[in-house]
């Protein structure tokens, strides 16, 4: 793995619109040629072919003419069908928008959450009470999960604290979602009921479904590789990475292994992932181990990788100074 180019003053590269946003405002495409600049840019999307930007404070505007797409409402999350928004207000209101046509679906003044999948929408990450579901298309509830429930696998502490740190997707009415001490529930939505609890998954993170959608989901996180069987509850695959991680890292066989995953995603086969030390890897799930690695050398010392994204099967890797890299 080398890097092939670099391009300074960047804030976001975001591939699914395939435009990169700079320090300064403007908005480029992948060759480093401005396509337009809007001051304050911080996230761009397209609606109808025209590029819309949000500035620093989530308030939205249209790349070319920057005229407001949305008035007084501000925007937290796009997905491919719906609008998440807010109204600065008290309360504050949060609404659902159609992403086609901006058509209000909903509205209310408790936040809905971030993660969408479908129709449907989840809240319950960090410190939440409770898991809870709703159709965006329908307006309903269909799940309320008390996080709680799962208290009853940890005896020696009545008190015992879990948080969700990702819900990672739905499979045949099945949501996925881990917790931060590497924790996997798999939680029945029809039901509202656990279908299985993994207390030792020891992955907090880095959740995929494979490409057949045949119920397999890949895990990668931390020193530690999963692969878990959704429609028989069971762990397939369990792999303790931590003497690759050692060899990576470069740390003697008799040391305990400090080198640790911090972000992965899957594609095709292959996670992508960067370490706690400034190194991207990709580990193939077939044979089951890192199969490629680079080392970036940073001359800020407290300069560090902050996200790591494929396209094209180039991957892009941005730093806090604000350089991202193109790797291949």
């Amino acid at each position: 793995m080398i890097i092939t180019k670099k391009i300074p003053n960047v804030i976001r590269f975001v591939p699914d619109v395939r435009a990169i946003v700079k320090t300064d405002g403007s908005i480029s495409d992948l060759n480093d040629q401005t396509v337009g600049v809007f001051e304050d840019s911080r996230q761009v999307f397209v609606v109808d072919n025209d590029f819309i930007v949000l500035n620093s404070l989530n308030q939205s505007f249209y790349l070319k003419t920057g005229e407001p797409f949305f008035n007084e409402q501000r925007i937290s999350k796009v997905d491919e069908k719906y609008i998440l928004t807010y109204i600065k207000k008290t309360p504050r209101i949060y609404q659902v928008y159609l992403k086609h046509n901006r058509q209000l679906l909903d509205e209310q003044t408790k936040s809905y959450g971030q993660h969408i999948f479908g129709d449907l929408i989840i809240e319950g990450l960090g410190n939440s009470e409770s898991i809870i579901v709703k159709n965006l298309r329908l307006g309903n509830t269909i799940c309320s999960f008390k996080i709680s429930e799962l208290n009853k696998y940890y005896n020696e502490s009545k008190n015992y604290k879990l948080e969700v740190s990702e819900f990672a997707g739905v499979y045949s009415n099945v949501l996925i979602c881990s917790f931060s001490n590497g924790e996997i529930l798999l939680l029945d939505l029809e039901s509202g009921k656990e279908k299985v609890f993994f207390k030792d998954a020891k992955v907090r993170k880095g959740l995929y479904p494979n490409e057949e959608n045949n119920g397999l989901y890949y895990g990668l996180s931390h020193s530690t590789f999963i692969e878990i069987d959704i429609n028989n509850c069971i762990i397939k695959e369990h792999i303790n990475l931590d003497s690759e991680l050692k060899k990576l890292g470069q740390i003697p066989v008799e040391s305990p292994n400090w080198l640790f995953i911090s972000t992965s995603f899957y594609n095709e086969g292959l996670y992508y992932f960067l370490t706690s030390d400034n190194s991207v890897g990709i580990f193939d799930t077939e044979k089951k181990k890192i199969i490629d690695t680079y080392k970036f050398k940073f001359e800020g010392k407290l300069t560090q990788t902050k996200s790591l994204q494929l396209y094209d099967n180039k991957i892009y890797c941005l730093d806090t100074a604000n350089v991202l890299y193109i790797l291949e």
